[in-house]
């Protein structure tokens, strides 16, 4: 039984990325996976620990991951036929891929137990053979599902040709769908009550394509790339109009009729979807970005000037300045440990909602909008009575402040800290504000937690480095108490700065109730 518990723990939590091609939002391929793992490797996952995350080539930034992983492996996109499974390694390269449903369910047990054991993966080919397999066959396969280059000509001509006849007083709609989709059914019932229902005052065009037939699913790609589709919103039924887009039959069915009626699909310009292209999508992006970082760092500023973080930092410094040693360097040692900390405890919680976003979160990420968005209104009423209290000297009745528990063992801790020997002081004024930051992270998390929610959407819409956006936004949120560093350095006097603060303390709260209401707004836009 020992020598049982210790092979468990020396097995290696094996990371699969599960990689098929669905265009149908009512469609979900990936049961036949679950199936599989169900009945071949579910038993044994004590033993040999995994975790599945699943990609839909269909959408370009997870056909982009697969070519990615092959390219790890040395292979092309003809040498492998979808579904794909791709075990990945320690170090995240790929180790193996299992090719086709049939090969995924004959291997799939063995090559989990191989790569759950450290070094011994002997070559990664090795597993990628399919004896019985031929060559035409794979090949026919990929031809129905890995998009054809078209020039630009070609597909501009292609929307051209559908589109012109339409008026400019026409409601214009594209409609992309495909066969044996009963989502798409649902959206051409209300299509067909749409055309039934319109009249000489508000006419109705609509142009259908179905992926299956010709090049549509490559003028489909085109149209995601200019309307700047969310990847988790590429997918059938989805229908284009001039000022945007509707992905699934539940939003289409919901809000395009009311859109026709308020005369939001008309004015189709053509001529602007076809001057489109790439090199102006990605200036915009990067354009989009940059407003991101702006608006993160502008959060993270306005969260470092939290009252929880000032009166510990002050405290600090109080003690330091009695004691005779360096204010500069202890304050700069201080913010070093809560620059660290913060970045640990955001990068660590965005890896967590990302890692549970893979199979869940996405998912139902509706039924989560909807309470983050809630629990920010909440949030922002509370800064907002705090900013009541506080304007009427009522400092007994604010709400969003550290406990009294806390901030009386965080008063112990900085005592205990300001006493220790000279020689010791910077490295334990790092190891303090680390500390310190992690039970001030109860008042300061909240405007953080907000953040990271904003920096998953825009991830997922834009060109976002996380790593940047969270140095950032740290930075930022560390700035206001280097500069009351540096003016206690200057003036020595700690009580001018602690009277200040609370100065500040009403704008403070009202402007973390604004943000929180932004934060709110903006997850219901979303």
């Amino acid at each position: 039984m020992a020598s049982q518990n210790t092979e468990q723990k020396n097995n290696l939590t094996v990371q699969m990325e599960y990689y098929q091609y669905s265009v149908c939002a009512s469609c979900h391929p990936e049961d036949d996976f679950f199936a599989v793992v169900s009945d071949t490797i579910s038993q044994i996952k004590q033993k040999y620990p995994y975790e599945i995350a699943v990609y839909n080539t269909f959408r370009a930034e997870d056909k982009n991951r697969l070519e990615k992983r092959l390219q790890e492996l040395g292979l092309k996109e003809a040498d492998v036929s979808l579904p794909a499974l791709i075990m990945i390694s320690e170090d995240s390269e790929a180790l193996v891929c299992l090719s086709g449903l049939d090969e995924i369910k004959e291997k799939l047990e063995d090559t989990l137990k191989q790569a759950a054991k450290p070094g011994q993966f002997v070559s990664s080919e090795a597993a990628l053979e399919s004896d019985e397999k031929t060559e035409a066959v794979t090949q026919a396969e990929n031809e129905n599902q890995i998009e054809k280059p078209l020039s630009n000509t070609d597909w501009k001509n292609q929307l051209r040709e559908a589109v012109s006849k339409d008026k400019s007083t026409d409601s214009v709609i594209l409609y992309f769908s495909t066969v044996s989709c009963t989502d798409c059914s649902e959206v051409k019932s209300l299509l067909k009550k749409m055309t039934d229902d319109q009249t000489t005052k508000k006419p109705l065009v609509i142009h259908e394509f179905n992926i299956a037939e010709g090049d549509n699913v490559v003028l489909l790609q085109k149209l995601f790339s200019i309307y700047g589709v969310a990847s988790d919103k590429q997918q059938v039924p989805i229908v284009f109009f001039s000022g945007g887009y509707l992905s699934g039959a539940k939003a289409v069915t919901q809000e395009l009729e009311q859109k026709w009626k308020d005369d939001e699909l008309t004015g189709f310009n053509l001529e602007n979807i076809l001057s489109d292209d790439a090199s102006w999508k990605e200036e915009n992006k990067d354009q989009a970005s940059f407003k991101t970082y702006i608006g993160l760092a502008a959060a993270g500023f306005i969260n470092g000037v939290n009252p929880c973080g000032a009166s510990m930092l002050l405290m600090l410094l109080a003690a330091i300045a009695m004691s005779g040693r360096s204010v500069i360097k202890t304050g700069c040692a201080y913010l070093a440990g809560k620059f660290t900390a913060y970045c640990a405890m955001g990068m660590g919680l965005y890896k967590l909602f990302m890692a549970i976003g893979q199979d869940i979160f996405l998912s139902i990420s509706n039924v989560f909008t909807w309470i983050f968005a809630a629990v920010f209104f909440i949030l922002a009423i509370l800064y907002l009575i705090d900013f009541v209290n506080v304007k009427r000297k009522q400092y007994g009745k604010i709400r969003m402040q550290l406990p009294t528990a806390l901030r009386k063992w965080n008063h112990e801790r900085i005592e205990k800290a300001s006493k220790i020997n000279a020689k010791w002081m910077i490295p334990a004024a790092v190891v303090l504000g680390i500390v310190i930051s992690a039970g001030e992270f109860f008042c300061t998390g909240q405007v953080y937690l907000a953040a990271i929610l904003y920096m998953m959407k825009m991830q997922q819409e834009m060109k976002l480095q996380t790593n940047a956006a969270f140095i950032i936004y740290v930075t930022a949120m560390c700035i206001p108490s280097f500069l009351i560093v540096l003016v206690i350095e200057k003036t020595k006097n700690v009580i001018h700065m602690s009277n200040k603060t609370l100065e500040w303390l009403p704008a403070i709260k009202l402007v973390t109730a604004i943000v929180f209401f932004i934060f709110a707004v903006f997850m219901l836009m979303q």
